[in-house]
């Protein structure tokens, strides 16, 4: 047997988390991530109220990087790092590359060249966030708040949505990193009188009702109204608390053992390909199956084994890397 056929793996592998909650101002995304054991949180603003968790309050984006690479160097007890919020600190890494370069605002760069350089920018923070997970195999979850935009559906009409209050570019590339976006939201139970006034629930989604509570929930699926997604095999629905979302992922248990496969083929082949995306950080619909098409080449599933394997070579090599980052950016392929 060859040395690389001696080094194949089959399974999932026990990464460290890289999660990133989205969701409205004042829904619980703090209250959230404090309660994963041993987070340590890296925020802009020292606005946790009346919660007790272990905080750093890194107003400025450069100290943000050198607070991660500190961590590299001794991360001390803590085994989950928190960025809150992701979309506040781009705000400071604007805010920073307009003091560096002179420029009355991010879009004063002109043709986009702001907005380049704060991917760059961000791009050095992801780095050394896997640097932090892959050498001290410390999970890193981000919290963001969202917004509504306009989306033009090409397939219908036209409808809004929330997404990340991110520029687009930093948004593709956190989206792509993370193995689970989860959407958080308040869920409201809308009740109409029913005879004798009893109250019964809303069948009718057109008509009119009385909101009679409302609770935290957090969707881990992509629906028209919200970007989520996640690679662990959740639920598509779960209460908005730790202990429920690392009960859905067996938090600290092994995987079960998965069959082997000796199929040559995309369906058997899948699964390894997906795995391997998700440790290079891409995602597979948003990004590279686009990619491959801008640049002329088949998608993954209709390549063959030895296709998909080069493809994955020129995706973890520092020139697919920059490729890809100049393609998700609105620049040259």
């Amino acid at each position: 047997m060859s040395a690389l056929l001696a080094a194949v793996q089959r399974g999932p592998t026990l990464a460290p988390l890289r999660v990133i909650l989205q969701g409205q101002e004042g829904v619980g995304k703090t209250t959230w991530a404090a309660g994963c054991p041993d987070a340590l949180f890296l925020t802009a603003e020292d606005g946790g109220g009346v919660l007790d968790y272990a905080r750093v309050v890194i107003p400025d984006w450069p100290d943000l990087v050198r607070a991660v690479r500190d961590l590299i160097a001794d991360p001390g007890p803590f085994r989950t790092v928190v960025i809150d919020t992701i979309d506040t600190y781009e705000k400071r890494c604007w805010a920073f590359l307009c003091e560096e370069h002179g420029w009355k605002s991010i879009e004063d760069a002109g043709f986009g060249k702001g907005y380049t350089a704060a991917a760059e920018e961000m791009d050095r923070l992801r780095s050394a966030l896997d640097e932090l997970r892959g050498r001290r195999g410390i999970n890193v979850i981000l919290l963001a708040h969202v917004h509504v935009r306009p989306f033009n559906d090409p397939t219908g009409p036209a409808y809004d949505r929330y997404e990340m209050r991110l520029h687009k570019g930093t948004a593709a590339l956190w989206f792509s990193w993370a193995d689970a976006v989860l959407f958080a939201c308040f869920e409201a139970t809308v009740m109409k009188a029913g005879k004798k006034g009893r109250p019964q629930l809303l069948e009718d989604m057109m008509a009119k009702g009385k909101a009679t509570g409302l609770q935290r929930v957090v969707y881990t699926s992509k629906e028209a109204a919200y970007d989520a997604k996640n690679r662990h095999g959740l639920p598509d629905e779960l209460p908005l608390s730790w202990d429920a979302f690392a009960k859905a992922i067996r938090w600290g248990q092994p995987p079960a053992p998965q069959a082997a496969e000796h199929h040559p083929s995309w369906e058997a082949d899948k699964g390894r390909f997906f795995a391997r995306l998700g440790e290079l950080g891409f995602d597979y619909e948003r990004e590279v199956k686009p990619y491959c098409t801008a640049n002329r080449r088949p998608k993954p599933s209709a390549m063959d084994g030895e296709a998909r394997g080069k493809l994955l070579d020129h995706l973890a090599s520092e020139t697919g890397k920059a490729s890809m980052m100049r393609f998700l950016t609105g620049g040259a392929k």
